[in-house]
């Protein structure tokens, strides 16, 4: 009985220690975007093809794969691949032609943020939009 006892506090300690682990780093996450967004400048983003789109499931809104142009004052225009949360009365300002207000990290290039508040940046897809998508 004594040994069954220490089993449960040894238990109860583990996971504890794996649950304050666990939420230190997501803290440590959460100051890090903090920070990139906070030193973020403004930028355009121009549409030039767009991917795969589905309805969210769990905010109403399009997650729809973009091919966009990022334009910041000071650098070479460059793509990314990129994945964006749109309402749905907002889909026809990310078809391709279309320009919409972006905040850029500086020292991430590719660490974008939406400026407009009818879409969020879901971040850099691993893999672009391939050629034959719209």
């Amino acid at each position: 009985m004594h040994t069954l006892i220490w089993n449960y506090i040894a238990y109860f300690v583990a996971a504890t220690a794996i649950v304050l682990f666990g939420m230190k780093a997501l803290n440590d996450r959460a100051r890090r975007d903090q920070e990139a967004f906070a030193r973020s400048v403004p930028g355009v983003a121009r549409v030039l093809r767009i991917g795969n789109s589905t309805p969210s499931r769990s905010y109403g809104a399009m997650v729809i794969d973009l091919l966009i142009q990022v334009h910041r004052s000071g650098v070479e225009p460059y793509e990314l691949s990129t994945m964006w949360s749109v309402e749905p009365a907002s889909v026809g300002k990310v078809q391709p032609g279309q320009t919409f207000a972006i905040k850029i990290d500086p020292l991430d290039r590719n660490r974008i943020y939406s400026a407009e508040t009818w879409a969020h940046s879901l971040g850099v897809m691993k893999q672009p939009i391939s050629k034959g998508g719209n």
